[in-house]
């Protein structure tokens, strides 16, 4: 009770200094400013207990700054060293402490939500008023004690006259509210009608400005990577739904498609070096009729399936093709090996046409034969791409030497049975693989047989 009473005192001598400034810039101290930051500090405690110690706990690993000419409550940027959260004390003051929590878990939410890098991509689409609204609206829905002046579905909803229903993405309610604000365009109403419930396209339009010139100061990995390792530290105990999810993903390794892992390495295997005009000679520059030389390369893929294994026929035809998409600029040189216990077939390949049904076998499975024979025939620059389902030798009977492996695990296969792969371990594809629900499957062989029996 008494915290709750020195946290409203504070507030109060903080807000009466603060609107009786005349020029800010000149009359805000360096007492005002610790003050503020304890004010800040004391809020942030407020949250410590039940679900809301998340959002204590990731502020606690943000730096706090006051910024007067910002257009809202609060706003935050990114640098390498963290996330900066800035305030303009004449309206963050003008809140109760609840208020002001809710402007907090606003701020964290555009964070955890990745709205600076998703904004980007709707503006191309949508005003920058319908974005700025939408941002606000899909995560306002799931905070309380919001100040009267939010963004809310029930206010941009009266404001726009467009039904926003519970629960949408920031991209449906953007194309919504957008669709909304040309109807009205259109039928040629004034702006200054649409100021229902304080509400103030103006402003609006400004509230994430901030974003423009911070966020760009860091690449998109490198804010992701900064948000990811911001939330798990702040998990100390429940979280709220709507950020349980991406805690949870954050805390895995993310899944990396095998074609852009390929796309990414191909291509990088010399070949000779070709004369070219576009490059001066080496020796002699100066000597405009000399040309120069440019490295040759060449694509060098050996590509081996598992045929004892559970991918299909069908499915390493597609993933052939996907092969050949992604070299088809390149020079290229991909040999097919098919192998279970041992090699059964190896064969050089063109073109996607000249690829041959595999061999079905139902043997054990050995990784070692191919690796032995590319240690034999493959270089530092070679790339082995293996179709598998995993499951085989614990260790390999000999160690590859200088070439890049990828692993591609298929069907079933969760994880490569080897301990030390030396390579990249990828799937297939994304899709979880679901074991077949056997009573179904007796289920329709006695329709069958009722079928017969008739």
């Amino acid at each position: 009770m008494e915290e709750n009473s020195n946290f409203e005192a504070l507030r109060r001598e903080l807000y009466s200094e603060a609107v009786s400034w005349v020029k800010p810039e000149e009359e805000i101290n360096e007492q005002f400013k610790r003050k503020f930051l304890k004010l800040t500090e004391l809020c942030t405690l407020s949250m410590i207990s039940g679900e809301d110690n998340f959002f204590a706990y990731f502020m606690m690993n943000v730096s706090k700054h006051i910024k007067l000419d910002l257009p809202a409550a609060a706003g935050t940027i990114s640098n390498i060293s963290g996330f900066e959260m800035f305030f303009n004390p004449k309206i963050f003051l003008s809140c109760s402490v609840l208020q002001m929590d809710a402007i907090i878990k606003h701020e964290i939410y555009h964070i955890i939500n990745q709205h600076y890098k998703r904004e980007k991509a709707l503006r191309k689409k949508y005003s920058k008023l319908a974005v700025n609204l939408a941002m606000d609206v899909s995560i306002n829905q799931y905070i309380k004690n919001l100040p009267p002046w939010s963004n809310t579905l029930e206010t941009v909803g009266m404001a726009y006259n467009v039904d926003l229903k519970i629960g949408k993405t920031m991209e449906e309610y953007a194309y919504d509210i957008d669709g909304a604000i040309n109807l009205l365009k259109g039928k040629k109403i004034k702006t200054e009608a649409l100021n229902i419930t304080d509400h103030n396209p103006q402003i609006n339009e400004q509230l994430h400005d901030i974003w423009d010139k911070s966020w760009s100061n860091m690449t998109e990995d490198e804010i992701d990577a900064l948000t990811k390792k911001t939330a798990l530290q702040s998990v100390k105990g429940s979280v709220p739904q709507q950020i349980d999810k991406y805690i949870k993903d954050a805390g895995k390794e993310p899944q990396i498609r095998w074609q852009d892992y390929l796309k990414k390495i191909a291509g990088t295997m010399p070949e000779g070096r070709r004369k070219t005009t576009t490059r001066r000679n080496r020796r002699q520059p100066d000597r405009l009729d000399l040309r120069g030389t440019l490295s040759r390369k060449v694509t060098e893929i050996t590509i081996a399936i598992d045929i004892s294994g559970s991918i299909s026929h069908n499915e390493f035809y597609q993933s052939i093709r996907e092969v050949f998409s992604i070299i088809k600029n390149q020079n290229h040189e991909i040999t097919i090996i098919e192998c279970d216990s041992e090699i059964r077939r190896i064969y050089k390949v063109r073109n996607v046409k000249q690829v041959k049904k595999k061999v079905n076998t139902r043997g054990a499975t050995a990784f070692s034969p191919v690796i032995e024979y590319m240690n034999m025939h493959g270089n530092r620059s070679s790339i082995l791409l293996y179709f598998t389902d995993g499951l085989g030798e614990k260790e390999l009977k000999i160690k590859p030497k200088n070439y890049r492996i990828i692993w591609v695990l298929t069907g079933k296969g969760k994880e490569l049975s080897i301990k030390h792969s030396y390579g990249r371990i990828l799937r297939l594809s994304n899709v979880e693989y679901e074991e077949p629900d056997i009573f179904y499957a007796k289920n329709e062989l006695k329709e069958i047989r009722a079928e017969w029996a008739r």
